[in-house]
């Protein structure tokens, strides 16, 4: 992508590849500085719950997309363009799809059917969390659960975990509650480190491209040169995305889908609630993505 100086171009078609439909691209806004980037996107993986990785294209723009699902097809994606004129960064998405919270949820009990598996012992810092916890439950809990428990620091799960469990005053033999906010709290782990991670993928980014931008490098460029002319298209638009994360968020994200979930998933097998990663309402059981240069995505 290049300059947009000449006029303001909120919308762009792209091609994705080789016998790929086109992409339409929102822009978000632009930004002065690369933190300002960090906070948007922080904020967009605390309200969803959003594990996000990033890969630089051929063309030295950064794609910043899901890390959560295994086939993110239905997950929107941004494109981080940096201009060498302005030293600015211009923040574009998949317009045509959105992030949805339940499918983000469905992915954690979605395959973790059967018994628990494999992943050593309880770890030490959830050793005494607290008395009367049958930790051995929670760890059964948390290993059933499909996510990448490698990835959790366990002190700041704990953390989570204790202010969760004295924030809703769970009992010991909640089991339901229980199992509801161990999920919760593994979840917003996994966030946090890839929130951390994600953070300093960004300022690497931001390191790289900055030094690249030298006065022998930096020119001028139209919106024309944007993209070859049979693959591009445009339109002045106002799409403007704003996230904020109410004080109620993690409550509501609870009782909308952990405690149905946790209801249904006694025996932790896939049920179908969680069936094309969606939750849907349990039945009742019976009794027994570098400045002046073309989009890729």
């Amino acid at each position: 992508m290049g300059s947009l100086q000449a006029r303001e171009m909120e919308e762009l078609y792209v091609y994705s590849g080789e016998n790929m439909p086109r992409v339409r691209l929102c822009l978000l806004r632009r930004y002065s500085c690369v933190e300002e980037v960090e906070a948007y996107v922080g904020r967009v993986q605390d309200r969803y719950t959003l594990r996000l990785g990033t890969v630089e294209t051929i063309t030295g723009n950064l794609k910043i997309g899901c890390d959560t699902h295994a086939d993110c097809e239905a997950c929107p994606f941004y494109i981080l363009e940096y201009n060498e004129v302005t030293t600015e960064y211009s923040l574009w998405k998949a317009a045509d799809a959105d992030w949805r919270l339940d499918s983000i949820v469905a992915t954690m009990y979605t395959g973790a059917g059967g018994p628990a598996r494999e992943r050593g012992g309880l770890p030490r810092e959830l050793q005494g969390l607290r008395e009367g916890l049958d930790m051995e439950y929670v760890w059964d809990c948390l290993r059933r659960l499909n996510l990448p428990l490698e990835q959790i620091d366990w002190a700041e799960f704990r953390e989570l975990l204790e202010s969760m469990l004295a924030a809703k005053r769970v009992a010991d033999d909640d089991c339901v509650t229980l199992r509801g906010v161990v999920a919760l709290a593994a979840l917003q782990a996994t966030v946090q480190t890839s929130k951390r991670a994600v953070r300093s993928q960004l300022r690497a980014y931001d390191r790289r491209v900055r030094a690249a931008s030298t006065p022998a490098s930096t020119r001028t460029s139209s919106p024309e040169s944007l993209l070859p002319a049979d693959s591009r298209e445009s339109s002045v638009s106002s799409v403007h995305y704003t996230y904020g994360l109410p004080a109620t968020q993690l409550d509501a994200n609870f009782k909308t889908y952990f405690r149905s979930m946790a209801e249904n998933f006694e025996l932790f097998e896939e049920p179908a609630l969680a069936l094309r990663g969606r939750v849907a309402k349990p039945r009742k059981k019976a009794a027994g993505r570098h400045g002046h240069r073309p989009v890729q995505a």
